[in-house]
């Protein structure tokens, strides 16, 4: 977890705020619920969600201190119509950032899904909200499998960076190159 704290300095001057937390109920409602007054880009990191979700209130399976839970509030000078495809263009951000870092065979499971060799490996959430008529905020939430061995309770096949390379992965080292490849290329 210090790991964590430390990326803060990273990336304080592209931010209006970045918090990491030990213990969540969803980095993405937490967002959710300062949407309305922020101003800037928030990012919100956590060790463990107690209630992480996907697609259609669908549950994420968080275990402790294993994987990337990370929510990202960006404001754009778009509306919600606009902001459409925002989720698969997060989707090839991330699956180039993996592939950079010796991952292959990824694909995108449309709308939200990437998968290697057929299993899911991270999950993408976008959600937006409406600040003026023409602009709103997206909420970006991103799960990466990374760490992760065995798991219990997940009904779809699943996968790992850990399980893909046979090797464990630093899980600040992989934020940072998410972060980075968001904000430049977002």
């Amino acid at each position: 977890m210090q790991g964590l704290i430390e990326l803060k300095n990273t990336f304080a001057l592209q931010c209006e705020s970045f918090e990491v937390f030990e213990e969540i109920d969803s980095t993405s409602t937490y967002l959710m619920n300062k949407a309305r007054e922020a101003k800037g880009i928030h990012i919100v990191i956590a060790d463990h969600q107690t209630r992480g979700r996907g697609q259609h209130e669908r549950i994420w399976h968080s275990p402790k201190g294993q994987n990337i839970y990370l929510s990202v509030l960006i404001p754009f000078k778009k509306n919600s119509q606009q902001l459409q495809g925002l989720s698969i263009e997060v989707g090839e951000l991330l699956i180039h950032t993996l592939q950079n870092l010796g991952i292959q065979d990824l694909t995108l499971k449309w709308p939200n899904d990437i998968l290697c060799c057929g299993r899911k490996l991270a999950g993408i959430l976008v959600e937006t909200t409406r600040v003026e008529k023409e602009s709103c905020i997206a909420i970006i939430g991103i799960g990466l499998n990374v760490n992760m061995r065995g798991a219990e309770n997940i009904s779809q096949p699943w996968t790992s960076l850990a399980l893909i390379t046979g090797q464990d992965w630093e899980r600040e080292y992989l934020i940072i190159k998410i972060l980075e490849t968001l904000l430049r290329d977002l």
